[in-house]
């Protein structure tokens, strides 16, 4: 079995680096630093814009997140006052009050007695923005406005509809271009993160292994082994109603080893990490749960169930 260093592959996992190094450094006094003045110097600077570009990063995707779930939210109301007025508006035809020719107003099939259909984005919003155009024709040639739900209803929910998109679609921008530059922090994350390890092991170097590995962790340090001996597994379930969580991400930050849960919400992780870790589970739509651990190598760990709760 080797045991080899890992460097970081993640924004999370260099965070966790970055920060390990710092807190580590700001506790322990100057004379007794293992790292030159030099590494120091630009490890506080990365960490000072590594964390303020994470915090935009996060506010950012949180008002993304937000904004899209707000969106789909007026979306379903817009599709179902929609569907509504053409269903009416099938009820005046059937009973004679309007001629089956009414429905071309609203680019509907005039043989057609279904509702047009309003499963994706812009079938909703192309149906709402039809029956604002259609009804006034409609009027034109003898038709009476449609009483419930009115168009002025259809036609100020869509307004909203619009806005909402246009307000995600910057939201979206805003977040991507937040993304970028936390990775245009990377090289220099990684450079410095690379120095620190370096200089941290040159330090303790004829210290036995074991002392070695056990003071360099403490700078962040991570050191995994080619055997997965430890197998962590749990079922990821809604807090709301228990149902299982398919597809959420599994993650031990420092080493950035993964998996994801299945169908029924479970996963099965096998680490050759070890000691205090932070487990991360994520799915979009959810709120992020972080656990801390305790890895023994070789001894399997049963989380049970654990709840994420859906963002609102």
């Amino acid at each position: 079995m080797a045991i080899y260093r890992r460097l970081p592959r993640s924004s999370d996992s260099r965070f966790n680096a970055i920060t390990a190094a710092k807190q580590k450094k700001d506790s322990t006094a100057a004379a007794n630093l293992p790292t030159t003045a030099a590494t120091n110097t630009r490890l506080d600077s990365v960490y000072t814009q590594f964390t303020a570009a994470r915090n935009t990063l996060s506010i950012k995707r949180a008002e993304s997140i937000l904004s899209t779930s707000q969106k789909e939210t007026l979306l379903a109301s817009l599709a179902l006052k929609s569907s509504h007025y053409v269903q009416v508006m099938n009820m005046h035809i059937a009973e004679g009050i309007f001629p089956a020719a009414y429905r071309a107003y609203y680019k509907i099939d005039t043989n057609s007695t279904a509702v047009p259909p309003v499963r994706t984005e812009s079938d909703i919003v192309a149906l709402a923005q039809n029956i604002v155009d259609g009804e006034p024709n409609m009027i034109t040639a003898g038709g009476t406005a449609i009483p419930f739900p009115t168009k002025t209803v259809i036609k100020t929910l869509l307004a909203t509809v619009v806005a909402k998109q246009n307000e995600q679609s910057l939201k979206k921008d805003a977040t991507d271009a937040a993304e970028e530059a936390l990775y245009n922090l990377n090289t220099e994350a990684d450079a410095v993160i690379k120095k620190i390890w370096d200089e941290v092991e040159t330090f303790w170097n004829e210290e036995p292994t074991e002392g070695l590995r056990r003071k360099s962790r403490e700078w962040g340090v991570v050191y995994i082994s080619d055997e997965k001996t430890t197998t962590i597994t749990a079922i990821v379930k809604d807090s709301a109603d228990a149902t299982p969580i398919d597809a959420a991400t599994i993650t031990i930050v420092s080493s950035d080893e993964a998996t994801t849960t299945d169908a029924t919400g479970a996963f099965i992780l096998k680490s050759g990490n070890e000691d205090a870790q932070v487990l991360r589970i994520e799915k979009t739509g959810y709120t992020t749960k972080d656990i801390n651990i305790t890895i023994v190598a070789g001894v399997a760990m049963d989380l049970g169930v654990v709840e994420l709760v859906k963002v609102v």
